[in-house]
Order: C-alpha cells, then structure tokens, then sequence
C-alpha cells in the first residue's frame, strides 16, 4: 500500500472483490472446490499430530477476537500519540469494519462448519467466509501500513508486509488444520478482507490528499550519500 495511486487501490479493491464473489458463487452452487473443500478438510483431519495440534492451536489465537482487539488498542493509542490520526482511524475502521463485514457475510451464506466425530477444535456460528482470516488480514494489514510508512529502511518498508503476509497464512492455515473452515472459507475471508483494506486505504488517501496532498502517505525518505 506504500507509495499507491488511487488507480492501484482500485485495481487491487476489485481483484480481491472478484475472487470473493467467484468463490462466494462456486460455494454457493455447488461447485469444484466445495469438493476440494471436504478432501483438503479430510485429509489434514487424518494426518493430524499432537504437537502439531498444540502449535496450531497457539497459532490460531493471532486471529482471534481478544488478540486483535488488543493490537489495535495498542496501535490506535501510539498513533493517536503521534497525532497520526488517520492511520489511528485506519486501525479502528479495520478492526470494527473486518468484524461487521465478516458477521454480515456469514449470516447472508449460512455455510454450516466441517464436522468431525472427534474434532481438534470446534467454533460456534457459520463458516463462509472465515472470520479468524478475515479480520487478521484487515488487521495485520492495516499495522504493516501504519508502521512501514513511518521507516526509512527500504529493506524494512519490505519485511514488515511479508511478516504479516506469513502472519495471517499462518492464521489461515490453522482454521483448516483445526477443522474448523474449508479452504473456500479462508480463500473468500482474504478476498473479503483485502477489499476492505483497500477501501480503507482510498478513504484515507483521499482524505490525505484534500487536507495536504498526496505527500503526507508516501513513505519516510531514505538518506542520501554524496559519492
């Protein structure tokens, strides 16, 4: 998101849309990977390991409601000390937007979760789309936004949206290890949840730009060396 144009947020903001309604329609009518779906569920149920179990478990927790609530507290407060309002209100609109976004999309689809008669997790309410995916990405992406415009390190403008790219895959695997989302579900959530960050990131580059031009979202300039 560093250094975009509206024309590249738009560009990723209908991509990512299109996958979700692609995925949302397959599911929807029954299509191939609703297959692929119950085979990958199967499959990673089967070749479940204890250890694995446990880490997986602690993994999954990155993305859940009191984790992500906590990190954007965390952010929004430092933010708002910095006086970087904006980026404090990107953080509070990926949070409560992801949220209220991935609660109306499960009550519009109604997709019942895997089961299994000895399930490694079990989760209330709907599966489609995956609400632990859904808001990491919203979340983790926002803060990888936040903090890599306020570096000058190249190299770190670079490892902080990879981290938290590994992040939220990490987070999204744990939902189909656990059994508690299908692949489509985690899929559908990432599409979902870039969709939504890129139109945070308009709002916030559009607000950018009527109040000091389009200067004040650009990253931190690297040092220069005569030679």
């Amino acid at each position: 998101m560093l250094n975009w144009g509206v024309s590249r947020f738009a560009w990723t903001l209908a991509v990512s849309g299109l996958l979700f309604f692609q995925l949302a329609f397959a599911v929807a009518t029954g299509g191939p990977i609703v297959a692929l779906d119950g085979a990958v569920a199967a499959w990673l149920h089967s070749h479940a390991t204890g250890f694995a179990t446990d880490v997986v478990r602690a993994v999954t927790q990155l993305g859940g409601a009191t984790v992500l609530l906590a990190v954007t507290i965390v952010a929004a407060l430092v933010l708002l000390l910095k006086r970087r309002i904006a980026h404090a209100a990107l953080m509070g609109a990926a949070l409560v937007g992801g949220e209220g976004l991935n609660m109306a999309l499960k009550a519009a689809f109604e997709r019942p979760r895997p089961s299994f008669s000895e399930p490694l997790a079990t989760a209330a309410g709907y599966s489609f789309p995956s609400g632990h995916a859904m808001v990491a990405l919203t979340v983790y992406g926002a803060l990888a936004f936040v903090t890599a415009t306020s570096v000058k390190s190249r190299r770190a403008r670079v490892l902080i949206p990879v981290a938290a790219a590994v992040l939220v895959l990490a987070v999204g695997f744990s939902r189909l290890y656990l059994g508690v989302h299908y692949v489509s579900d985690v899929l559908a959530a990432y599409g979902a949840g870039v969709a939504w960050l890129m139109l945070c990131g308009l709002t916030l580059l559009g607000a950018s730009r009527l109040r000091t031009g389009p200067s004040r979202l650009e990253p931190a300039a690297e040092p220069t060396t005569a030679g």
